[in-house]
């Protein structure tokens, strides 16, 4: 049994988790083994006022929050995991076995900030000759016979505006959302995702030697989205605030038969032989959201959104289920050339039913040069095809650009809308990749491996940058029939879009020594990785070639991650006690803030240390006392576009995170 309290120097994010794990015995030829834990953690903020907000304070609008947009760690309401796993002894020479999981979690985290002079669809009614900011107001009336006025300039502060105040507040004909959220308001989104797999399965081992392992797996994995303190813009005063946008649940079954055997081909050594046959089945689908969450209301012919605002729902038009199936046929080979000299081969054929097939292949070795030293290297080949989910994916969420917020729309790529900005149907991801190796295990405990790493992939999958729809866009889709074209600013889809090149080496040191009177044991894990961008693919759009991934998403791919990291550990127990200290360290990275295009040249190298203090009460009880980045390192506070932008204190993809110190108590209990 396990508790573990936790939170950080800032005094939030307090995090609680239990677990517990218990042995059984399954009649007298098996057992059951079942883990269980849930926790729950608070959410932070590491934000500053934004610019924009803070003027709305200034000038008398006392309901806008402060922060009014809050970034750092959602808020964990419950997350819940279970793992069960068992076996059965069938007879001296097979066992049926079992294992499985389930887990639930649901998080809520903020969204950006909705100002209340001029969020588009619900406040922003356009600029006038002069060029002032006006506010979007509704006629209520069935006739709009209301006379409400189009011409109400916010100001600094619209809520002391008299004819706001007159014509639109008190006028029960008139509208503005500025009378539910006078402050504006920042959607919470978040959602709950379960999680589900089961293994069954039998092996052994025949009278010919021939081992067997023949299973059969489930799995399936949704998220239930849920947004709230938000609205559907045109559905007006009777818009609800909390909305459930949809469903997604991606499914898969296989089913599995694997052999191997030992074969004496007169050599050295036996020639140790693999083989196996796979059937996988694997289904995306996707259920609408409750229907106010994409109702097109009475509002929307008068310039208001559609749909919960932040993140729509899916409509009831889009649901439905995609599937396809895949059989596969292996063959794995390793012999011993000498007691010192190893070398494997592998291929895989695999046949899909929406791509294809393909036949991969991988070589290895390894060659003990000393009782001390090893050498070892591969090469292989690779693909990985796009999800079901990839290919069918349809959501609209809230961006932020260089101009500001956005409704960005991910689509699937048979979308019309994406083909009209160039989306053509996915195919897999192919890669090659080569490794090699040294090896290190000497008489005074030192071990040591270095692996140096090299992988191409052509046709990698991912999102497009957003893209901006034009008025001629949209009429030419509108001409189609293509209704919901007026819906985006920009669409996104998934493509294949450019290939990389990513080298690096990791090193990976143990030493043990006594010391102190106790055991020590020293560890070092240290990596760089290089990743560049070779290629970027052109499509065609309108008769113009056009590259569909921007120059700051090149940058992001590039150096969004440090080249360089290590961490160096060092484990001391003596008696009762045990002591852990460990150095963290990463160096600087690029950023693209907020993927707004608003690029943070450099994000400074950072070191942490981890503290851990473990004494034993006695044989059962093990208490555990200990912080993670003990000196509250934080990122070098964001300058750039802090305040002015969306209130974030610190680069938000800092390696170290936003968050600094966090401090716990943990206990052990074993019966």
């Amino acid at each position: 049994m396990e508790f573990n309290k936790g939170q950080y120097y800032e005094g939030d994010g307090a995090t609680t988790m239990v677990a517990g794990n218990v042995g059984l015995p399954l009649t007298d030829q098996g057992f059951v083994n079942l883990s269980l834990e849930y926790r729950t953690a608070d959410p932070t903020s590491r934000s500053v006022q934004r610019d924009d907000a803070a003027a709305l304070i200034n000038n008398g609008n006392t309901f806008v929050e402060d922060p009014a947009q809050v970034w750092g760690s959602p808020e964990i309401k419950g997350d819940l995991k279970f793992f069960a796993n068992a076996g059965l002894e069938l007879d001296q020479n097979s066992e049926a076995y079992l294992f499985g999981n389930y887990a639930r979690r649901e998080v809520e985290g903020g969204f950006y900030f909705r100002n209340p002079h001029n969020r588009g669809g619900v406040n922003d009614g356009g600029t006038n000759d002069s060029g002032e900011q006006l506010l979007l107001v509704a006629d209520l009336t069935p006739d709009l016979s209301g006379n409400c006025p189009t011409d109400i300039a916010v100001g600094s502060n619209v809520l002391e505006n008299p004819v706001y105040i007159n014509q639109v507040a008190n006028n029960p004909d008139c509208f503005a959302f500025n009378e539910l959220f006078p402050g504006g308001f920042t959607p919470k989104f978040g959602g709950i995702v379960t999680d589900a797999s089961l293994v069954v399965g039998t092996r052994g081992e025949l009278d010919n030697e021939l081992n067997y392992d023949v299973s059969g797996a489930y799995g399936t994995n949704e998220i239930d989205y849920a947004i709230s303190n938000t609205i559907n813009p045109s559905l007006g005063p009777d818009t609800p605030t909390s909305f459930n946008p949809g469903r997604y649940i991606q499914t898969e079954a296989s089913f599995n038969i694997d052999i191997n055997k030992y074969i004496d081909i007169g050599g050295n050594e036996p020639l140790f032989l693999a083989g196996g046959i796979e059937y996988r089945y694997e289904a995306f689908e996707a259920i609408a959201g409750d229907p106010k969450s994409y109702e097109v209301g009475p509002l929307a012919a008068q310039g208001f959104g559609i749909g919960s605002n932040g993140f729509p729902g899916l409509a009831a038009r889009f649901q439905g289920k995609n599937s396809r199936n895949s059989a596969a046929l292996y063959i794995d080979s390793e012999y011993f050339f000498s007691d010192d000299f190893m070398v494997g081969a592998a291929i895989r054929y695999e046949d899909f039913s929406d791509f294809g097939d393909t036949t991969k292949g991988k070589l290895s070795a390894r060659y003990q040069l000393n009782e001390t030293v090893a050498i070892r290297g591969a090469i292989a080949t690779g693909f990985k095809a796009p999800t079901i989910g990839q290919s069918n994916v349809r959501n609209v969420t809230t961006a932020f650009s260089a101009t500001g917020l956005v409704d960005r729309a991910t689509l699937p790529p048979s979308d019309p809308i994406s083909i009209q900005k160039g989306a053509t149907p996915l195919q897999p991801e192919e890669s090659t990749s080569y490794s090699v190796g040294w090896v290190g295990e000497f008489e005074n405990g030192l071990f040591v491996t270095i692996d140096y790493f090299n992988i191409e992939v052509e046709d990698r999958i991912s999102t497009t940058s957003g893209i901006t729809l034009t008025q001629a866009d949209i009429n030419a889709l509108l001409a189609q029939g293509v209704t919901d074209a007026s819906s985006f600013s920009e669409v996104s889809f998934f493509t294949n879009d450019f290939a990389t090149s990513t080298q690096g080496i990791d090193v990976v040191a143990n030493y043990s020594m006594e010391m102190l009177g106790g055991d020590t044991v020293f560890s070092f894990a240290g990596n760089w990785t290089d990743t560049e961008v070779d290629d970027v693919k052109t499509f065609d759009v309108n008769g113009e070639q056009v590259q569909n991934i921007s120059p700051t998403r090149i940058r992001m791919i590039e150096d969004n991650l440090p080249e360089y990291r290590f961490s160096l550990t060092g484990n001391h127990t003596n008696g009762d006690w045990r002591v852990l200290t460990r150095l963290n360290y990463f160096s600087d990275i690029f950023e693209d803030h907020i993927d707004a295009g608003l690029p943070i040249e450099e994000v400074g190298a950072e070191y942490t240390v981890d503290f851990e203090v473990g004494y034993h009460i006695n044989e059962s009880f093990i208490m555990t006392l200990g912080a993670r980045n003990a000196f509250d390192n934080l990122p070098d506070e964001n300058v750039l576009y802090d305040t002015e932008v969306a209130g974030s204190k610190y680069p938000t993809t800092s390696p170290i995170g936003i968050n600094g110190g966090f401090y716990y108590l943990k206990g052990v209990y074993t019966f």
